[in-house]
């Protein structure tokens, strides 16, 4: 985690702040996972409500869905950014 803190200074625009921003998201995921301690303060706000276990999992399918989102999100703009090479703007 320190090197990829560290790593910070070789973000330059907005899209490698969010490869770097999703990168540090899923390695706390990670560290979350394998010793269950990552979440524990969020478990804590949300204990009356909810059991350990269907905690982890709405947490779970919540990260699930935001990955999807972001390579959905970037695909579109992978898609947009090559149309917009392939049409010329003087067409218009």
């Amino acid at each position: 985690m320190p090197q990829l803190i560290a790593s910070i200074n070789s973000v330059t625009g907005p899209l490698t702040l969010l490869a770097f921003l999703a990168v540090v998201v899923l390695e706390i995921y990670r560290r979350s996972v394998n010793d269950k301690k990552g979440l524990d303060y969020i478990y804590r706000l949300f204990k009356e409500k909810l059991t350990r276990n269907q905690f982890y999992d709405l947490s779970k399918v919540i990260i699930n869905r935001i990955f999807w989102i972001v390579i959905i999100v970037f695909g579109l703009l992978v898609l947009a950014f090559i149309i917009s090479t392939i049409i010329p703007s003087g067409l218009s």
